[in-house]
């Protein structure tokens, strides 16, 4: 297991080969909601016609991956690497996906998460809209911003909430 997870032989999106522990598995992505994302789609297994050609038991070919090592979800470093890609691109609605997605499954993402943390703090990979004077609840986001630019007393170290 560890001498097949640590070889350089899945093909990938990203054209070379990738070691089992870095690729992601195409199906398991697409259901767990992630496939949208750069980073998946560049790390996306690409092995469903070898293992057609080969009359292999696809069911079992993709649980052998899995227990190597192949991904099925994000961790915290391909959302820095998605975050990362997002401000390159200015894709405001693919930040909004992430965002959505880490509401939702930031408690059961494995990786360092401190460290992702403080890398997202700083860069603009969040949807926000520009600043108005004028109020418009259904304005959608329109810029990416970094956390400390839409939260600027935290990088001050003031922590403050409104009861209503």
């Amino acid at each position: 297991r560890a001498k097949l997870s640590g070889l350089s032989w899945v093909p990938t999106g990203e054209g070379a080969p990738s070691p089992v522990s870095e690729a992601f598995d195409p199906a398991m992505a697409s259901s767990a909601g992630v496939d949208r994302f750069s980073v998946v789609r560049r790390k996306s297994a690409k092995l469903g016609a070898l293992i057609s050609r080969m009359g292999l038991a696809d069911a079992a070919v993709w649980r052998v991956l899995l227990r190597c090592g192949l991904k099925s979800e994000l961790t915290w470093e391909h959302v820095v690497e998605e975050a990362e890609s997002i401000a390159s691109d200015g894709d405001v609605e693919r930040a909004s996906a992430l965002l959505a997605h880490l509401n939702a499954r930031h408690a059961s993402l494995v990786g360092c998460r401190a460290s992702a943390l403080e890398r997202l703090r700083s860069r603009p990979w969040l949807p926000s809209l520009a600043p108005s004077s004028a109020a418009e609840p259904s304005a959608a986001a329109s810029q990416l911003r970094s956390a400390s630019e839409v939260f600027p007393f935290v990088a001050h170290g003031v922590v403050w909430a409104a009861a209503p």
